[in-house]
């Protein structure tokens, strides 16, 4: 016999079943919730991924055009313009890689945490020509190559696991390094090459007559020349791994390492040069190749994880979507309360893309918008643009967590002297080049020029710690100056403009532009 309901069960089964189905409807929305993150996460990894690759294919083939044409403006000074097959195929291979490049990042700039670094890439590649029948530069593409990095680096600061992956990609640009090195010897020995070159070669008789030349690594307990240290084991196991399998102790291997080795003893040559400009270009070509292949296998790889980690993600969300649909009128309501945190998460996301993750300073498109802001038709503006004296000799004497610390250095002056004005923005453009804009002076030159003079004296009081004992920084600066609307690609171009004249005269002091500079 059944026992009738006493009237206190009937609201107590009611409550129960009511937490059970918000309960239900909470887990629900939480397996959706996450599921959403990871597909989103999981994409935007699969999409750095990508950006990796691009700047890896695009970095080696402007890296072995790059010394294919300063290697003929050495052999032959007498030519008019660089010519020939391998020249022409190595044009067609650059040509094909920029396009690819830039046709993915054009894809992706909307993207609220990758499109700003990709803007940046994309404004490095306007530099490179897009017709194979047109050959790079060699400094424009050596300057194109180091910027990439860079920004590269900058944006994935924060992220061990895809720093670790772009260091790895980037070490397959270290054997055409070494080539370079080759070439620039070949220039020093000859003393003149072919005046298409520009002046790629200015700097070539310092750079190895100082013995700074060398880029592999000589760490004999790690398994590969290409490999800076032990971290890339916890950062990027699967990328340790390939490069590790990639070193096999080939003849051309070892023609680029015996080279390497030999470089280093500069100025005083340990013997006579293993082999010629021409056969380390050679070797160096083949062991690209290698390491190309061992990069890419680990970038298709890690890619392919991220788009099988989102589509696991996908299927659990619809299935706790298609199990939801009996709680519907609970779920929608916990559906949307958690929509506008994800919301809020990417807003601050985009948020975070506006500052520059290495320094903390606003970023090129922080700058940007900041501009865009300002409509003062009868404000006066001072821009200085300034960068880091010698920044790569640290990095390549120091390392790049010194390099880092340096920039760090040298954003905490450029934010002191900008908050000495009443309205002044401090951003970090990428590489060690940084802007202070200010606004509302009662006269730009003689304040920009102040300002300038507190950035070059603040910035000479910085002590680098360094392992052979503190090092003393100093930035060149350029001013830029105009009153009334504010234009900034105008301001930039005076101050660079600016900025060009200093180092011509020296570094380590401040000019602002004057229209006859």
């Amino acid at each position: 016999m059944v026992r009738p309901l006493r009237a206190t069960e009937g609201p107590a089964a009611l409550g129960i079943a009511t937490l059970a189905l918000l309960l239900a409807a909470g887990l629900l929305g939480m397996v959706v919730v996450r599921a959403e993150a990871q597909v989103t996460e999981a994409g935007q990894r699969a999409r750095w991924v990508e950006v990796i690759a691009a700047v890896h294919d695009v970095s080696g083939a402007l890296a072995d055009e790059a010394n294919e044409v300063a290697l003929l403006a050495v052999e032959d000074p007498a030519a008019t313009a660089p010519s020939g097959a391998a020249v022409a195929r190595l044009a067609a291979v650059r040509a094909v890689a920029v396009a690819d490049a830039e046709e993915w990042l054009h894809s992706v700039t909307e993207d609220p945490v990758v499109g700003p670094t990709a803007a940046s890439l994309l404004d490095l590649l306007s530099f490179v020509p897009l017709e194979p029948e047109e050959v790079t530069p060699p400094e424009d593409a050596r300057d194109v190559v180091e910027e990439a990095q860079l920004v590269l680096a900058s944006a994935l600061a924060a992220d061990r696991t895809l720093l670790g992956l772009a260091q790895v990609g980037a070490s397959a640009v270290l054997p055409r390094l070494v080539a370079a090195d080759a070439v620039d010897v070949a220039f020093v020995d000859r003393g003149r090459a072919a005046p298409w070159v520009g002046s790629y070669f200015s700097d070539a008789d310092d750079y190895i007559r100082s013995g700074d030349g060398g880029w592999l690594g000589t760490d004999a307990a790690l398994p590969s020349p290409f490999l800076d240290h032990e971290a890339a084991r916890d950062d990027a196991p699967d990328a340790w791994a390939a490069l590790g399998a990639a070193f096999d102790g080939a003849e051309d291997l070892s023609t680029v390492q015996a080279f390497d080795r030999w470089v280093r003893t500069w100025p005083s040559p340990s013997g006579p040069q293993p082999a010629t400009a021409r056969e380390v270009l050679g070797a160096a070509a083949v062991v690209a190749a290698d390491v190309d292949a061992a990069v890419d296998a680990v970038l298709v790889a890690e890619e392919a994880d991220a788009l099988g980690i989102a589509r696991s993600a996908e299927r659990r969300r619809a299935t706790a979507l298609v199990a939801g649909t009996v709680l519907l009128p609970v779920l929608l309501v916990v559906v949307v309360h958690l929509a506008r945190r994800q919301r809020g998460r990417i807003a601050g996301l985009r948020d975070a893309a506006l500052v520059d993750g290495l320094t903390g300073l606003a970023n090129r498109r922080a700058l940007e918008a900041h501009a865009a802001r300002r409509d003062d038709r009868d404000d006066a503006h001072a821009l200085l643009l300034f960068d880091l004296d010698h920044f790569k000799g640290i990095n390549d004497r120091f390392g790049h967590a010194i390099g880092d610390t340096a920039l760090q250095r040298v954003a905490e002056v450029a934010r002191q002297v900008a908050s000495t004005a009443d309205a002044a923005l401090a951003a970090r453009l990428g590489g060690d080049e940084f802007v202070v804009l200010a606004h509302g002076l009662p006269d730009p030159g003689p304040a920009g020029g102040r300002l300038a003079q507190a950035l070059v004296d603040g910035v000479r009081s910085v002590a680098l710690a360094t392992p052979e004992g503190p090092v003393h920084l100093s930035v060149s600066v350029g001013v830029g100056t105009a009153v009334g609307p504010l234009d900034l690609e105008d301001l930039l171009m005076k101050a660079d403009i600016a900025l060009y004249e200093v180092k011509r005269s020296g570094r380590g002091a401040h000019r602002t532009f004057s229209g006859t500079t």
